[in-house]
Formats: structure tokens, C-alpha cells, sequence
């Protein structure tokens, strides 16, 4: 593992999310929002890039009708508000973020992957975001969110 680019003592375990660099402690990483944090400019061609698809709100491309009702499911209608949060469509315009999603899909052990991405700040203010969503405007409990 990398070294702590603040302290250079500790082996780094978390990024930035405006410029990559990495860190190992919320000291560190207050440091480093405080005096060093310079976002990473794109140098690469926006145009190459595959556009966001636009939520219309009514499709899907799953039939979840075979699940049934549980305390945990989040109903339709909720999930349709995430389609319109203009805040996650610009979380959403992050690369990385977009990577450590594209790479949850696909991957064969994601409850592990999973438990990697809360680790790293942008993924868990997504998942916050997200929370408050689909709950209303209350606070996202962290103890659930975690596990």
C-alpha cells in the first residue's frame, strides 16, 4: 500500500475525491482539504466519454414484481425520486465514482467490494445522498449503512 502523501508515515488508506491523492487519517485528510487539495483537471476529450442515460421516472429494466413486501424494500415511487435529484446526477458526473459503481456491477464477490467502497469518502456521500432520497430528509443511520 501506498504511503500517506500528508504525513508520509502512515500507509494511505483513503483518496481524495476532487484530486485522488491519498491520505490515512481525517487529520491527514483535513490537512490536506485545508493546504493542498487541487482538483484534478480532465485532460481527456468529454465527448469520448458514454453519456448519462436520462431517467424518464416509469422505466425499469427489471420486473421486480416476483419480490415480496418487506420492511426493507424500498417502494417504486421512492426509488423514482433518485431519477430526479439533480445533487446525485452530479455526484454521478464523477469518474471515479462512476468506475467504483461500474465495478460493483460487475463484480463476482460485491458484498467484499461493497465494504471496500464505504471506505472511500465519495462513495459514502453518495450512499448518504441516496439514503436521504428515499427516507425523506432524515439523517442516514450510519450504523445501518455500515454493516
Amino acid at each position: 500500500m501506498a504511503a500517506c502523501m500528508i504525513c508520509h508515515a502512515a500507509s494511505a488508506k483513503y483518496k481524495c475525491p476532487r484530486c485522488f491523492e491519498r491520505y490515512c487519517s481525517v487529520a491527514c485528510c483535513k490537512s490536506h482539504k485545508e493546504k493542498e487539495c487541487i482538483p484534478q483537471v480532465h485532460t481527456e476529450n468529454i465527448d469520448d466519454k458514454k453519456p448519462l442515460k436520462t431517467c424518464t421516472g416509469g422505466e425499469t429494466n427489471l420486473s421486480w414484481s416476483f419480490m415480496e413486501e418487506t420492511e426493507d424494500r424500498v417502494p417504486q415511487e421512492k426509488l423514482q425520486n433518485l431519477c430526479k435529484s439533480e445533487n446525485l446526477k452530479g455526484m454521478l458526473h464523477n469518474q471515479h465514482l462512476r468506475a467504483m459503481m461500474e465495478n460493483l456491477v460487475n463484480s463476482i464477490d460485491p458484498m467484499a467490494d461493497m465494504e471496500d467502497a464505504m471506505q472511500e469518502p465519495i462513495f459514502v456521500e453518495l450512499a448518504d445522498e441516496c439514503l436521504r432520497i428515499v427516507e425523506g430528509d432524515k439523517e442516514p443511520d450510519m450504523a445501518s449503512v455500515s454493516k
